[in-house]
């Protein structure tokens, strides 16, 4: 990375990256930016990708008003340069960059503290079961009274009947979808959340998408898969600070109370009891990914607080809600609006276990059906159901061994 000086109070920021893979051919120079295009596609079909990461990396630079361009030498590798003009504010240096990143590690020690909300009530609007584990699951622990719907007309019925502090919405559901649920509350005061903080829940974390929900009337958005500090951080944000309390990490607490307890344990002692648990540790993440192969367990375990028992339960929530059949109803009957919801379910749902490829399929397939590129729905459908059921298989066979 480097940069040039530009006319005026401008630079231009100049990125390369270079790879020493086979390269491109003089022939497909012109379609590497192109959408769901691979070039060389009988060289690369061992290797994942959905031909989206230069056409959107393109379409960025080119928003920023910068260029991107690429060389290659065939059997020898690329290199893509980016260049961006950037506007010269103030010349002078920024600071110590150190000082800022230890204030912003402190910040995020603090807001791991948890955060604690027993009188506080939350709805949680999603079609798909497993997204509400995941929510419950993660709301548990602040003790907050957690209702949930699965549709956006069971969410018009409940806030009629109760009365929430910040209400969780999905973006895309069959039938009503949150945009449409968020219109129809904001129509009538016939319910008592006319005030009630809506955030809204959406895969779409795209350049302009929170500007997007914020016109439509929500009060702020979340990217899903959600990430569980995420979360907290939007109920310390929207919540009565009166129902909100903070409680130290227990671990904390722990380790102060302990400070020289490894000075009083003889070394005879103390090995084979240090030893044990990291085997057993071993075993279990062993365990795990043997059982799964296809999983990126550190991923799957990530989005479920580490907690192996709870990533089992969202692995069996995952298998039993298979979208295979109503996917396939929605693909021969081509009623792409709704192919597209459930598409866009299977890509957020594949995520929270672990399944990134699959993931990457079906964002694919969403984007498609977006645009109205049948031709591609059409030529990558059957194979990612495939994908799809063997993963599925998969995850049945690693359940039902211990």
């Amino acid at each position: 990375m480097g940069y040039e000086k530009g006319e005026r109070k401008q630079l231009l920021l100049k990125i390369e990256v270079e790879d020493t893979g086979i390269g491109i051919k003089k022939t497909d120079m012109d379609k590497v930016f192109l959408n769901f295009t691979r070039v060389d596609e009988q060289k690369n079909r061992s290797i994942q990708g959905t031909g989206l990461g230069l056409s959107l990396t393109k379409n960025l630079v080119e928003l920023m008003g910068g260029k991107i361009d690429v060389t290659s030498e065939y059997g020898k590798g690329s290199v893509f340069t980016a260049v961006i003009p950037q506007k010269i504010v103030d010349a002078e240096p920024l600071g110590d960059f150190t000082q800022k990143y230890q204030r912003y590690i402190h910040s995020a020690e603090k807001k791991s503290h948890t955060l604690l909300a027993p009188g506080a009530r939350i709805l949680v609007v999603d079609d798909v079961e497993m997204n509400l584990k995941v929510a419950r699951n993660y709301l548990k622990q602040t003790k907050a009274k957690v209702d949930t719907a699965g549709s956006g007309e069971e969410c018009l019925r409940m806030i009629r009947r109760e009365k929430y502090d910040i209400i969780f919405l999905d973006h895309m559901m069959p039938e009503m979808d949150g945009i449409e649920t968020l219109r129809a509350m904001n129509d009538s005061d016939d319910h008592l959340n006319v005030n009630t903080p809506v955030i809204v829940l959406t895969a779409n974390a795209v350049v302009g998408a929170k500007e997007k929900y914020l016109q439509e009337g929500f009060t702020n958005y979340l990217p899903k898969p959600i990430r569980e500090e995420e979360l907290m951080e939007m109920l310390r944000k929207y919540l009565p600070e009166d129902l909100v309390d903070v409680k130290e990490p227990a671990e904390s607490e722990s380790e102060k109370s302990q400070p020289t307890e490894p000075e009083t344990i003889e070394p005879e002692s103390a090995e084979p009891e240090s030893a044990e648990p990291e085997a057993a540790d071993a075993g279990e993440k062993n365990s795990l990914a043997e059982r799964f192969p296809s999983l990126d367990i550190q991923m799957g375990m990530g989005y479920c607080m580490d907690d192996e028992s709870f990533f089992l339960e969202v692995v069996e929530t995952y298998v039993d809600e298979d979208k295979r059949e109503v996917l396939s109803r929605e693909y021969e009957t081509e009623s792409w609006k709704d192919y597209q919801v459930y598409i866009h379910a299977l890509k957020s749902t594949s995520l929270y276990i672990g399944a990134e490829r699959l993931s990457e399929h079906a964002k694919a397939l969403e984007l498609a059906a977006k645009d109205a590129d049948y031709l591609y729905i059409h030529k990558h459908h059957k194979e990612t159901m495939e994908e799809y059921g063997e993963l599925l298989e998969e995850l049945q066979n690693g359940l039902q061994m211990k």
